[in-house]
C-alpha cells in the first residue's frame, strides 16, 4: 500500500526538482542560445544531482550514508537514469522540430514519473541495504 504522504513527499520533490530542471532548460535555451536537444541534455544531469539528493533524503527518508549503500544507490539510480535520458533526447529529437522542447520534456517527464516513483522504492528500501550489508560482511 502505497502511503498518500510518501505520494505528496515525491510529487512535492519532483516538482521542484522539475522546477529547477526547468530554469536551467530556460536559461540554457534563451540566455545562452544553446540548441533545444543540448540543453535538454544538460538540464537533465542538473535534475538528475537535485532529484537524487532529494528523493534519497526527503521523499525516502533516506538518511544512511554508508559507502557501499550510497554507491549501489548511484549506480541503480543511474541506471534508471540512462534509461530516462535516451528516452528522453529520443523523444525530443522525435517531437522536438514540432512541439515546443518545454512541452515535449514536460510530456516525458509525466510518463517517466510513474514509472521512477516504483523504481526509487526499490532503490532506496532499507530490506535492500540490509542485503547490501550482509555482503559485505
Amino acid at each position: 500500500m502505497i502511503s498518500k504522504k510518501l505520494f505528496l513527499r515525491y510529487f512535492v520533490v519532483g516538482a521542484s526538482a522539475y522546477l529547477i530542471e526547468m530554469l536551467s532548460l530556460l536559461a540554457f535555451t534563451r540566455l545562452l542560445h544553446i540548441s533545444p536537444v543540448v540543453a535538454v541534455g544538460i538540464s537533465f544531469w542538473v535534475g538528475f544531482i537535485v532529484a537524487f539528493v532529494m528523493q534519497k533524503f526527503i521523499t525516502f527518508s533516506n538518511d544512511n550514508k554508508q559507502k557501499r549503500v550510497v554507491m549501489r544507490q548511484i549506480f541503480l539510480y543511474s541506471v534508471l537514469v540512462i534509461v530516462n535520458y535516451l528516452f528522453t533526447l529520443f523523444t525530443v529529437g522525435l517531437l522536438g522540430s514540432r512541439m515546443s522542447v518545454f512541452y515535449v520534456r514536460t510530456g516525458v517527464i509525466a510518463i517517466v514519473a510513474a514509472w521512477n516513483f516504483f523504481a526509487y522504492r526499490l532503490i532506496f528500501s532499507n530490506a535492500n541495504e540490509s542485503k547490501v550489508n550482509a555482503s559485505a560482511g
